[in-house]
């Protein structure tokens, strides 16, 4: 925050959201073999190279849920959703060589709860006990200038 209240814009911005895929497929009972976790959560990522010619990266990520002890009210089901963001450098701001760090390490996190509400989203629209995804502890990313 600025010294008058305001805030100031990072020099990476997120400029696009798009969705790549929302899954949602119920499964038999009899079809999961049963163990102690009545719930998995999977959770990937991966980011472009950065364009210098567009001054871009893009992060994907995906989340699978899989409830797989379903009892007599909910069934097993199975909740895939794939996100991917598209994010602005300002170079003059930001150090290109950091960019990198900062798409593996902050680009998923920015776009995680985006993620979490398409994945809550479509288990409340299919009736189905609404997952709640975890959090992740922020790690420190420290600016390196060049």
């Amino acid at each position: 925050m600025s010294k008058d209240g305001t805030f100031n814009y990072h020099p990476i911005q997120l400029m696009e959201i798009e969705v790549l895929q929302l899954n949602f497929e119920l499964g038999k009972r009899d079809e999961h073999p049963s163990d102690d976790d009545k719930s998995h959560f999977r959770f990937m990522h991966a980011h472009s190279e950065y364009s210098e010619e567009s001054n871009t990266f893009a992060v994907k990520v995906k989340a699978v849920v899989n409830n797989s002890q379903g009892s007599e009210e909910d069934a097993p089901f199975t909740i895939t959703v794939e996100v991917v963001g598209l994010f602005k450098v300002d170079e003059e701001s930001f150090p290109v060589g950091s960019i990198a760090a900062f798409a593996e390490q902050n680009g998923p996190l920015i776009l995680y709860p985006y993620l979490r509400e398409q994945v809550f989203g479509i288990a409340s629209r299919a009736g189905v006990p609404q997952p709640i995804l975890p959090l992740f502890e922020v790690p420190p990313f420290k600016l390196e200038r060049e």
